[in-house]
């Protein structure tokens, strides 16, 4: 039978707390994961949870600032650097390969519809709201 959650330990869920608030971290600058972290940690009743499965998702999208000259990269470049993760060929893949990581790419709004790629290693799932913003 698996571990009770319902109870979460606050006494742990402090002390990462605490350890998070002593680490090189911008103020909210893990988002929602470190609210994530802390109940992970209360549930384990570990300081420092552990997880049995990892996966690296990508999001790809474009976004329309480019156009004002904020962003020196192109949606061209955007598509160019999502084919280069989904064959292998960029830090995050190389590691995810590694490591025997699943790697996941999902383009959920780049401005071009990317064609599946003969040297593809790793899968792109479509979820396109828009083409770019």
């Amino acid at each position: 039978m698996g571990k009770d959650i319902s109870t979460i330990n606050i006494k742990v869920a402090s002390e990462l707390r605490e350890f998070l608030d002593t680490r090189c971290i911008t103020d909210g600058g893990l988002g929602l994961m470190a609210e994530y972290l802390e109940k992970l940690a209360g549930i384990q009743g570990k300081v420092f949870p552990e997880t049995s499965q990892w996966a690296v998702l990508i999001f790809a999208a474009d976004h329309g600032v480019v156009k004002e000259g904020v962003s020196q990269f192109s949606a061209s470049d955007s598509a160019r650097m999502l084919r280069g993760i989904l064959c292998g060929k960029t830090a995050v893949s190389v590691l995810a390969a590694y490591h025997h990581i699943p790697l996941v790419c999902w383009d959920i709004g780049l401005c071009a519809d990317l064609e599946p790629e003969p040297m593809q290693v790793f899968q792109l799932m479509r979820a396109k709201v828009a083409f770019g913003t």
